[in-house]
């Protein structure tokens, strides 16, 4: 029964030995481990299977209502660029994420769906042109 304790034992210290992090080890220990458990060679990544590539129309799949979004927009200065992708993001709410909420035309900001009152700045109260008082809205 002993025997089989320290074998127990022993095989444990031997795994946790074997797999224990270099952190954790003196540089000696470190340096023994890797000598008696060489590194394996470097073996490449085996190559991926093919994907089937499908011929679908993706006027069959897409929403039909969001066909307009994927042209090229320019909206208050800002040229928001044609896509292919089915779901397109809303070319408004590109606008005034670029330029912003406070640079947008009211249209603008109406077609997108940003709130108009989520964020207002108004009274200059120092007197240097720009607005000073920010109020923000949150829908909870």
């Amino acid at each position: 029964m002993r025997v089989l304790h320290l074998l127990a034992v022993c095989g444990v210290l031997f795994g946790l030995f074997r797999t224990a992090p270099n952190e954790f080890l003196t540089e000696n220990l470190s340096l023994q481990r890797g000598a008696w458990f060489p590194g394996g060679d470097y073996r490449a990544r085996p190559a991926a299977a093919p994907t089937p590539e499908f011929d679908i129309d993706p006027n069959l799949i897409c929403p039909p209502d969001k066909q307009a979004w994927r042209k090229n927009h320019r909206i208050d200065g800002v040229e928001v660029q044609a896509t292919e992708d089915c779901l397109p993001d809303n070319p408004w709410d590109v606008a005034v994420a670029v330029k912003g909420a406070n640079n947008v035309s009211m249209g603008t900001l109406h077609q997108s769906l940003y709130a108009p009152d989520a964020v207002t700045k108004s009274e200059d109260r120092d007197g240097d042109g720009d607005p000073d008082l920010i109020e923000i809205r949150l829908e909870v």
